[in-house]
């Protein structure tokens, strides 16, 4: 018999739909092997390099571990954990906080290229000006997204 055929590991990971923050957490934690019972030396996901949030509540919370999956590891610079190069967070209600959070991640990534945040009815000119922030001298981004946002 021939050797197993290995599966290959999903290069993204789409989210629609009711989500929330908690499950975010979840994410977290298994994406970056960080956690209880959980292996950080295993990083089973080191090709993702999307997340696609849609419509998912993720509210404040959920963009802090967004944030935390953002920032780059000492696996990452290594070649494994999580490298991502583009994320989108579309139909969501994040406060000034999300924002803030989200503006801490993308400050210290250095791998991300694409950044879509539609559809957001709370993208106003402050929590954009708190966006900038965090996206300042990222010679890396690509695309940029804010459409139909306040």
């Amino acid at each position: 018999m021939g050797d197993l055929e290995e599966e290959p590991m999903p290069v993204a990971f789409n989210f629609v739909g009711r989500l929330g923050p908690g499950p975010t957490r979840c994410m977290r934690h298994a994406l970056l092997g960080s956690g209880p019972g959980l292996n950080a030396s295993a990083f089973p996901y080191r090709p993702l390099t999307t997340l696609t949030f849609r419509g998912c509540g993720i509210q404040d919370g959920g963009a802090t571990n967004i944030a935390e999956i953002l920032k780059p590891s000492a696996a990452a610079c290594q070649g494994n954990g999580v490298q991502l190069t583009s994320l989108t967070i579309t139909e969501d209600s994040l406060t000034k906080a999300g924002y803030e959070a989200l503006s801490v991640g993308l400050a210290a990534n250095t791998l991300l290229t694409e950044l879509k945040l539609d559809y957001n009815p709370t993208l106003d000119d402050t929590a954009t000006r708190v966006l900038c922030a965090g996206l300042w001298m990222k010679l890396n981004l690509s695309v940029l997204s804010l459409q139909f946002c306040r």
